[in-house]
């Protein structure tokens, strides 16, 4: 984990997820919090896909997942937009991901992870993430939008069947 500095964000090695960093700090306006409220879908379609936008009303574990993009939903493997902490049954996906939310709640600073993760339909999966803080009125943080590109495992190809031929071994 790594905490984003506003000024310097070298630490966020995903070109995709520095772009939405870019994103979120021009929307600061001045402010220590960018507003939730400038952060439509439209605006974000870019990351659409790969975007989930949270609702954290106090501690991170009263969250709510206000919209999750396709690609989050495919990785999770089950629907999750409009639930919280229910929907999070591994033991291992809390102990993991809580965290990486709460220290962007506590700080108000951006953090980017490239990391595994342990998830409650779906197995430990690679990501790259980058967790956005975002407020109401602009000083506490009580939403986050966190940019996810997950690697998720493929299936392995089927050995293509070679037919046979003259002077193919078959």
């Amino acid at each position: 984990m790594a905490l984003v500095d506003i000024e310097n964000p070298s630490v966020i090695h995903d070109q995709r997820l520095l772009g939405l960093f870019q994103f979120w700090r021009a929307k600061l306006d001045g402010r220590r919090l960018p507003i939730v409220g400038g952060f439509g879908r439209t605006d974000l379609a870019r990351w659409a896909d790969n975007l989930m936008m949270i609702d954290v009303p106090g501690d991170i574990a009263d969250f709510r997942i206000r919209w999750l993009g396709s690609n989050l939903a495919a990785m999770f493997g089950t629907p999750r937009a409009g639930t919280g902490i229910e929907a999070m049954t591994s033991v291992g996906e809390r102990s993991s991901v809580l965290p990486q939310y709460r220290v962007v709640i506590d700080t108000g600073l951006p953090a980017y992870y490239a990391t595994e993760v342990e998830l409650s339909r779906r197995g430990v999966v690679a990501q790259q993430k980058l967790i956005l803080p975002l407020s109401s009125d602009g000083a506490k943080v009580d939403a986050v939008l966190a940019g996810i590109y997950p690697e998720l495992p493929r299936k392995p190809r089927r050995a293509q069947r070679r037919t046979g031929g003259a002077g193919s071994p078959g």
